[in-house]
């Protein structure tokens, strides 16, 4: 069985941590090509197109979990490849 090494662009992992911004959620809907709420809702398995809308208005903070999982998106194919399955 091989192992596959990703080749990640950022090699400063503490900003992996800390939450999503508003502002780079929707930098990140872009370079992910989702053009709707309820893409990003379905992609990631937000429970409504409503929380995304808190999300990308900063009416709420972005949970961790779901600041990890959009960064890793954005970073490694395979994760973006299994997300939109």
């Amino acid at each position: 069985m091989a192992v596959r090494v990703y080749d990640v662009r950022h090699t400063d992992f503490q900003h992996w941590g800390r939450e999503v911004t508003p502002e780079e959620f929707k930098k990140a809907l872009r370079t992910l090509n989702i053009a709707t709420q309820s893409e990003a809702a379905d992609m990631f398995g937000i429970g409504s197109t409503r929380a995304v809308q808190y999300y990308l208005s900063g009416g709420r903070k972005i949970p961790g979990p779901l600041s990890l999982l959009v960064r890793l998106a954005v970073e490694l194919p395979a994760v973006r490849r299994k997300l939109k399955k």
